[in-house]
């Protein structure tokens, strides 16, 4: 059990309940009806956390769709953290009315995560730290030599992992 007073007076848990509710302390802290020194059962303060997370992931969410149209299909996010690295929202080709969330970073394709719905896709691309709006970054990227080279090391990687390759070198 924990107390507004001890939040206070950590600083690490004071940061880090800001940083990731993305509220100031007193504002957060006023979510709980309690006194200064009463106790707040930890898992109470950890499921607020989430909560405040998850509000704030749907407002983003709201803007971002907002800012394309009207629809999560399509965009093109930033990460708020790191340069280079962006996520689209694509038709899921293999899965029929399925959405793809595509992650890239200068060096092209690192992962993809197949969704039911666009805004499915986009609530994990929130998760992950992509959340600023990109439009057309993705064809920036394409562009670069660091991707074209990073693309032929994964066709040249996928040749040799195959297990219908054929080892030229040895005969």
């Amino acid at each position: 059990m924990t107390t507004k007073a001890d939040i206070r007076a950590c600083p690490e848990l004071s940061s880090e309940i800001t940083s990731e509710t993305g509220l100031a302390l007193d504002v957060f802290l006023s979510r709980f009806d309690v006194d200064e020194d009463d106790s707040i059962d930890v898992f109470a303060l950890l499921e607020e956390i989430e909560v405040c997370r998850q509000e704030g992931r749907d407002h983003a969410a709201k803007t971002l769709i907002a800012s394309n149209g009207g629809d999560a299909y399509g965009l093109e996010l930033a990460h708020l953290e790191y340069d280079g690295k962006l996520a689209c929202i694509f038709s899921e080709p293999s899965w029929r009315g399925g959405f793809r969330l595509s992650l890239y970073d200068i060096h092209g394709p690192i992962s993809h995560h197949i969704y039911t719905t666009p805004e499915e896709a986009l609530d994990e691309a929130l998760r992950y730290g992509y959340c600023k709006l990109a439009t057309g970054q993705l064809d920036q990227m394409t562009d670069l030599p660091s991707w074209k080279s990073g693309l032929e090391r994964v066709m040249s990687v996928a040749q040799w992992s195959s297990p219908f390759a054929t080892d030229t070198t040895t005969s």
